[in-house]
């Protein structure tokens, strides 16, 4: 195990940090809040079926083109993205999918002769695993595991 490895285990298993509500617990939401709750989720439901017809697994839609681009490495940077959107919409199903994805993800191919941005992959794919992971209720292990690898593997870039 990499001393990285270690330590970052070492200080996730010291912290007793987890989510807290951020809403006030008496908050009233206007009557309109529905339909616009509505209307966004059309609105992601559109663009996300759009990435899967184009881009499914890779990075970023090029809609006008109906294309794709690997900015981010091309591991599907647009999945993990999305990851936590899905779960606070109910969209159960296409978060099964992205978590098998990522699942699947070699983490030590890069898709693209570009150079990357660690803080973009860290605040993509690392903190896009780790917000699904607590958003749905810690019940997929797998997106910490993933999570862990990439660290891994930029404790050295």
């Amino acid at each position: 195990m990499t001393s990285f490895r270690r330590w970052f285990l070492a200080a996730l298993a010291a912290s007793t940090a987890k989510a807290e509500a951020v809403q006030k617990s008496d908050l009233q939401l206007p009557l309109s809040a529905v339909v616009y709750q509505a209307e966004v989720k059309e609105i992601f439901v559109t663009s996300y079926e759009a990435y899967q017809k184009y881009a499914w697994g890779y990075d970023d839609l090029l809609p006008v083109s109906e294309t794709y681009y690997d900015g981010r490495n091309g591991w599907g940077a647009s999945i993990a993205d999305a990851m936590s959107t899905m779960w606070i919409m109910g969209l159960t199903d296409w978060f099964e999918q992205a978590v098998d994805h990522t699942a699947n993800t070699d983490f030590t191919i890069s898709h693209t002769p570009d150079t990357v941005s660690l803080f973009e992959t860290t605040i993509r794919y690392i903190g896009g695993f780790l917000s699904a992971y607590e958003l749905s209720g810690e019940k997929y292990p797998v997106l910490v595991e993933k999570a862990q690898d990439l660290a891994d593997l930029m404790a050295y870039a």
